[in-house]
């Protein structure tokens, strides 16, 4: 079976830690290993916007589980 390895570089920083210690990992493999890497600072998000507290927001409404229907006088405490 063929081993295949993703790394994936999380940091903000570019050739921060977590770079240095995926590079070290990947140098212990065996030669031929197939690496995939992914920088994440490659693929930027785009810039996050708070509606929250907008006047026109709408929050969804969220089905509630079984147990969070329960009153709370008549939950079950272990």
């Amino acid at each position: 079976m063929t081993r295949r390895f993703l790394f994936v570089l999380g940091s903000a920083r570019r050739d921060g830690n977590s770079a240095s210690l995926a590079r070290r990992a990947a140098e212990q493999l065996p030669a031929g290993t197939e690496q995939h890497w992914i920088d994440l600072t490659e693929h930027p998000l785009p810039e996050f916007e708070d509606h929250r507290h907008d006047s026109d927001h709408v929050r969804p409404r969220r089905a509630m589980s079984p147990c969070c229907s329960t009153p709370p006088s008549r939950r079950r405490t272990w």
